[in-house]
């Protein structure tokens, strides 16, 4: 199925509203049973009538201020894995699934959101705290490599070292943990 762009400009906010009026709680009838909206991704978790539980996706884009989505369901096998993860044991896996993943990835859909759930979990537990001394790579970080501590946890805009220097969130999977041996730092 393609995108369907609203014509009248809105918020992200009243499109979403609009989404789960007419698409979701519309004719034909569904039950939602949970929504989440994660970044342009809305998921919905709906009943029809007397069948199981789906999943679904909602992708989101916006042209000039008018909000459109494209519609997709687990059986469509969406190249997202931002799903809420305790939604896989509240729907069943569809019969009719893509067994065989994406690009010959021999994993299923469900398989890949288990594992983005599981490195999400790990990037949190990494995440330097304040006072820790780490090490930004050269080739990585151009003129500014070497040895840093960690003076203010900015949240998700990532932290701030020595004072000055921001590092993104993004940048954090290239940081390296110092050991608490004396160093010079910069």
């Amino acid at each position: 199925m393609g995108w369907l762009f609203n014509t009248v400009p809105s918020t992200k906010q009243q499109y979403v509203a609009q989404i789960i009026r007419e698409y979701v709680d519309g004719p034909p009838r569904c039950l939602l049973l949970a929504s989440s909206l994660r970044g342009n991704h809305l998921w919905v978790l709906i009943r029809n009538a007397d069948a199981d539980p789906i999943i679904g996706l909602f992708l989101l884009s916006s042209d000039n201020g008018c909000w459109g989505c494209k519609s997709l369901s687990e059986e469509d096998g969406p190249l997202h894995y931002d799903c809420p993860l305790g939604w896989l044991d509240r729907a069943p896996e569809p019969k009719a699934a893509y067994r065989d993943g994406h690009r010959g990835s021999g994993r299923t859909w469900r398989d890949h959101v288990r594992d983005h759930h599981e490195a999400l979990s790990k990037r949190r537990h990494l995440r330097p705290k304040v006072g820790d001394r780490i090490a930004l790579p050269e080739g990585v970080f151009t003129g500014f490599g070497g040895e840093y501590r960690v003076t203010c946890d900015l949240g998700r805009k990532g932290l701030l070292l020595n004072s000055y220097l921001r590092l993104n969130s993004h940048q954090l999977k290239w940081v390296e943990p110092v050991n608490e041996s004396p160093a010079v730092s910069r």
